[in-house]
């Protein structure tokens, strides 16, 4: 659970802002940064990324093939009646497509970050596997997974607004298949 905690934590955003830092009252730190109780931060010695791929695209969609949502991963991972299966990793297309094969089948999806995935995919190997009940490919890292949404409707899936969604909570799950706030926020 610890890992997924950490998972979370990088990917919630205040609607309406999809930035590339952390404010805090010590200042601007890159998003990647690992924070730590009594405020202090930790960042990785060369500068660089902690995880070392690129930050995910948080586009504020929440519907299948855009950004998970914290409590569909959460739920993915409680699941015990629809566990993720193995599955083998077969190609990306720059059309967002990806190919995998679970159980000797072919199945394609579709994910609004084809590069990303296959970066993580070219990065892990093995260890893939997909949760099809929650629409999810969990991809391994060295401090945990990573997930993905993914769909399965090639066709017709929502391409990435050009800018964050906005409008009432209603509008947002409608829209946006889903938002995420903060609590003082509601």
């Amino acid at each position: 659970m610890q890992t997924l905690d950490r998972c979370l934590l990088s990917m919630i955003q205040p609607v309406g802002s999809v930035g590339t830092n952390i404010w805090s009252d010590r200042g601007t730190w890159p998003c990647d940064i690992a924070a730590t109780y009594f405020g202090k931060v930790r960042m990785p010695c060369d500068g660089g990324h902690m995880s070392g791929i690129r930050l995910a695209n948080m586009c504020g969609m929440f519907t299948p093939g855009h950004v998970p949502h914290w409590i569909q991963m959460s739920r993915a991972t409680e699941d015990r009646e629809n566990s993720p299966k193995p599955c083998r990793f077969v190609e990306v297309r720059q059309d967002g497509t990806i190919v995998i094969e679970v159980d000797s089948q072919e199945l394609y999806l579709w994910n609004h970050e084809p590069d990303r995935l296959a970066e993580v995919a070219a990065r892990t190997g093995r260890g893939i596997e997909f949760q099809s009940r929650w629409g999810l490919l969990w991809l391994p890292s060295g401090s945990g997974r990573h997930a993905f949404s993914v769909t399965r409707s090639l066709s017709n899936h929502v391409p990435c607004p050009s800018k964050p969604q906005v409008g009432s909570l209603d509008e947002l799950l409608r829209d946006a298949g889903g938002f995420t706030v903060f609590a003082n926020e509601l």
